[in-house]
């Protein structure tokens, strides 16, 4: 999971990207990677905001993986803000959204034109959610034409 964080570095009003990896029922934040980079980046030059001027901003943000590695790149950039490498290939997975409210915070997000391809440029997956009577989605709302995910209160929601 990359998680962007502005609640944890709100003292430094940062926004940071947080690798985490799910371990029985807990998520942990990613330790370095083999190459001894992140887990945890400031990415508020990336995004283009501080955690205070994200609220309601629209960002985009790549992640490519390639044989365990990953980099993740924002706004069009090519330039990496974390290439990671995760020490073996990375088994195929769900694309997953988590929001968590726990100490009071508010996390609600929209994402729009999601779009997974292999290696070799194929589409595997993609959805601009100009349909809300189809979700590919087993939560959240489709509002104008971008799936909301996330509440004020109660803890997680995580939508795959």
């Amino acid at each position: 999971m990359w998680q962007v964080n502005t609640y944890d570095f709100r003292a430094d009003n940062a926004v940071y990207l947080r690798p985490h990896i799910k371990q029985g029922n807990s998520w942990v934040v990613l330790p370095a990677s083999s190459n001894g980079k992140g887990p945890e980046v400031n990415i508020t030059d990336a995004v283009g905001y501080t955690g205070s001027e994200l609220i309601g901003k629209t960002i985009h943000m790549k992640i490519a993986v390639d044989n365990g590695v990953i980099d993740t790149y924002f706004n069009g950039s090519d330039t990496s803000v974390l290439h990671y490498d995760f020490g073996k290939v990375i088994p195929v997975g769900k694309i997953l959204f988590r929001h968590n409210t726990d100490q009071n915070a508010t996390e609600i997000a929209k994402y729009d034109n999601i779009v997974v391809k292999d290696g070799d440029g194929n589409v595997l997956f993609e959805d601009d959610f100009s349909d809300a009577t189809n979700p590919n989605f087993n939560g959240g709302t489709v509002e104008d034409g971008m799936l909301k995910i996330g509440k004020t209160t109660g803890g997680e929601t995580i939508v795959f």
